[in-house]
């Protein structure tokens, strides 16, 4: 009873959002996506303009109504392990850490291609904002496997 309870804010915040680019099969809150893509999803203008809680927001948001479906069931399957043996705090640290450690390669990797290509600094090329759970839901699996 304890884990559902814990990974259920995660999981109902991924469902309740509305995809940015699919149309959903179940209600989901009345989100417009520019709302989403300003103040939710993790950008070079949400950097620029000081909304740095999109490092962490961004997480939330899903291109896809499949992916949000898949992260969840990810979820259930690789936080039990980390929840059982390092409690919920532990297990909300690492999906925020992964989420983090995300939006860092992201940005690293843009920009080490960008250098190599046209000798630029940060241009983050075709890729406009970072969203969805991937990397929180790998934290959890590396921890799980490391564990």
């Amino acid at each position: 009873v304890q884990y559902p309870m814990c990974i259920g804010p995660i999981a109902a915040t991924w469902l309740l959002l509305p995809p940015l680019s699919s149309p959903h099969e179940w209600p989901t809150l009345p989100i417009q996506k520019g709302t989403l893509l300003q103040h939710w999803a993790f950008s070079k203008t949400a950097w620029a303009k000081n909304r740095l809680w999109t490092v962490l927001t961004y997480l939330f948001v899903h291109e896809t109504s499949e992916s949000a479906q898949i992260n969840v069931f990810a979820l259930a399957l690789t936080g039990l392990v980390p929840f059982e043996e390092l409690g919920w705090r532990h297990l909300y640290g690492l999906v925020f850490t992964g989420g983090v450690a995300g939006v860092c390669r992201h940005i690293f990797q843009e920009q080490n291609l960008r250098e190599k290509a046209m000798g630029r600094l940060l241009d983050w090329g075709a890729v406009p904002y970072v969203v969805g759970g991937d990397a929180g839901v790998c934290a959890l699996a590396g921890a799980q496997s490391f564990g």
